[in-house]
């Protein structure tokens, strides 16, 4: 019962967390992404002595300071290839006086996509991650409700078969059969995933 209720309430807890704060939690997230994987990379090449342990962490330090800019400039750098797409399409219908000067005008009209693509990364990741976090919270709590006299069918002797019961009976077998409950649950909590962080993020910028 216990791994049962506990791996419920974890789904419950982290789902809340990126519901209400995903905005706020994704670059330090990218952050700690970025420490462990150059921390892991070193130390499995390098060994694990006192060193190396020390040599890793300082590079997984550089390398989740850096993060926030890399993923700004990825983005900033995506947008410019895209926007380089757009004025190859575009110069066809500008006028010949304009289009003369083809490599000027594709250069800024692909910096201004790139720097578009920044400006938009806010919104996409507050819409993505309410998104995330209103299904991690949404159909653990339906199905909670909606099953509470048969939760205990998902126990087993070893904790990963319960975790592993429980995800086949929410996230397959009850979505098939409850879709429509689930999309109304979900969908309300969108929403006011994306308000509560829209409002959050206008408060951080006034």
């Amino acid at each position: 019962m216990t791994v049962l209720f506990g791996y419920l309430a974890a789904l419950v807890v982290i789902g809340a967390l990126i519901l209400f704060k995903g905005r706020d939690l994704f670059r330090p997230a990218i952050s700690i992404v970025a420490f462990i994987i150059v921390f892991s990379v070193y130390t499995g090449y390098a060994g694990t002595d006192s060193q190396n342990l020390i040599i890793g962490a300082l590079a997984g330090l550089v390398a989740a300071l850096l993060s926030g800019f890399v993923l700004t400039l990825g983005v900033f750098v995506s947008g410019m290839i895209a926007g380089l797409g757009a004025a190859a399409q575009l110069i066809r219908w500008l006028p010949e006086d304009i289009a003369e000067h083809r490599i000027l005008v594709t250069a800024v009209i692909a910096v201004i996509v790139g720097i578009l693509a920044v400006k938009c990364l806010d919104p996409l990741v507050t819409v993505s991650t309410a998104a995330i976090g209103a299904a991690l919270v949404g159909i653990p709590c339906t199905y909670m409700v909606m099953n509470l006299t048969d939760l205990t069918k998902n126990i087993s002797t070893e904790p990963f078969d319960t975790m592993r019961n429980l995800n086949r009976a929410m996230f397959d077998d009850f979505m098939t059969q409850q879709t429509m409950i689930i999309t109304a649950v979900t969908g309300i909590l969108f929403i006011i995933g994306m308000v509560v962080q829209f409002r959050t993020n206008d408060s951080v910028r006034r």
